[in-house]
């Protein structure tokens, strides 16, 4: 696909709870422009607003047409790969997939295309966040709750050149002093739902202007999920 410096770069997660999605929108040169957690009116509000944008939401936007999961989860699981497992009936979706079909339906209606060949200025596509940090990594992922699990998957976002705090500045401020009184350094660390948006993000920034370092997985017909290689 073709972008103009005037596209933004948009990760959309869930999260849970009364905000129950991140999202976080990168320019051309992969600086962070947003990073907030909200309803979905206010993430239909804001994509909406959109002149130019690839966005890659973490939310199933498809349902299987067959069997009990998509071809693209069936080829995550065969990677070894974390995926949604997303059933056939509406009923069994899970929070995730109730909101991403909700939200592949309204973007639909705003002229956002899952097509990447297509010349429409907003572009939609799926990945998923847990997945994209262990292909990048090689290996599964410390756990995102953790404070070893914020701190490596920062470190790989970082690794990639974005313009974002080094989470090893953690290491130097930690002293004896706040470990004994339980304080600890993380204003610069950034939550798991931030840190999922961003790796989603990442990923649209790496589509549109790295394109040999994304793997793309299913088809256009049974939904596709990208994921950003290794370098």
């Amino acid at each position: 696909m073709q972008t103009s410096p005037r596209c933004n770069f948009i990760g959309i997660a869930y999260c849970g709870g009364q905000h129950p999605l991140a999202f976080a929108t990168l320019d051309a040169h992969q600086k962070l422009q947003t990073l907030s957690v909200g309803r979905l009116a206010d993430l239909h509000a804001y994509l909406a607003g959109q002149g130019e944008a690839l966005v890659v939401c973490g939310l199933p936007l498809s349902r299987p047409q067959q069997g009990e999961m998509r071809p693209l989860e069936e080829e995550l699981i065969q990677r070894g790969l974390p995926c949604h497992q997303t059933p056939a009936e509406p009923a069994s979706l899970h929070p995730a997939a109730r909101f991403g079909s909700t939200l592949a339906d309204i973007l639909d209606k705003l002229g956002y295309a899952t097509d990447l060949e297509s010349d429409a200025p907003l572009h939609l596509v799926e990945s998923h966040p847990g997945a994209a940090y262990h292909h990048l990594l090689g290996l599964r992922p410390f756990d995102s709750h953790t404070l070893e699990g914020r701190l490596q998957r920062q470190l790989i976002l970082f690794e990639r050149e974005m313009p974002i705090p080094d989470p090893m500045d953690f290491f130097e401020e930690v002293t004896r002093h706040k470990l004994m009184h339980g304080i600890l350094p993380t204003k610069d660390l950034y939550s798991p739902a931030e840190l999922n948006v961003l790796v989603l993000a990442h990923t649209a920034w790496l589509e549109a202007n790295q394109p040999e370092d994304i793997l793309t997985l299913g088809d256009i017909s049974s939904g596709q999920i990208l994921l950003p290689k290794p370098f």
